[in-house]
């Protein structure tokens, strides 16, 4: 819309509605509508792509052992172990294939239910619905 209002000569010419100058800011408009998302979405992987790149990360990455305990949820990587109270989850969640264990609004492990044998998945379950009380905020 600012382009347009800024490019207006190029619809007005001589007093009367230029029809390739329309044509022009239509065909423009549906342009960057179609490509807006995708570019968008480039540009996510891109950052994603860079961020996983970084050695600085790679301790959040890879495999984790996730433990569930009486008092505690414990996480466990190569040189890293997470013990956190369940007073720290605001929230649980569960889709098809992965359980998310929330920490913070912008903050989850991930949890692929295919490693889970389905005996430890219904404990899990349990676990989860007795130990976590959601957050006003979540």
């Amino acid at each position: 819309l600012a382009w347009v209002l800024i490019n207006r000569r190029m619809l007005v010419v001589d007093g009367t509605v230029s029809v390739v100058g329309v044509i022009t800011v239509a065909l423009g408009l549906l342009v960057w509508i179609f490509l807006f998302p995708f570019l968008v979405k480039l540009s996510t992987k891109r950052n994603a792509r860079r961020i996983y790149k970084r050695p600085e990360n790679s301790i959040y990455l890879g495999p984790t052992e996730v433990i569930m305990e009486e008092d505690k949820i414990s996480m466990k990587r190569t040189g890293l172990e997470d013990i956190f109270d369940w007073s720290r989850v605001i929230k649980t969640d569960e889709t098809d294939t992965h359980l998310f264990i929330y920490l913070s609004a912008v903050s989850a492990f991930v949890v692929p239910k295919l490693r889970i044998p389905t005996q430890e998945l219904a404990e899990a379950r349990t676990i989860l619905a007795t130990k976590v009380t959601p957050h006003p905020a979540a």
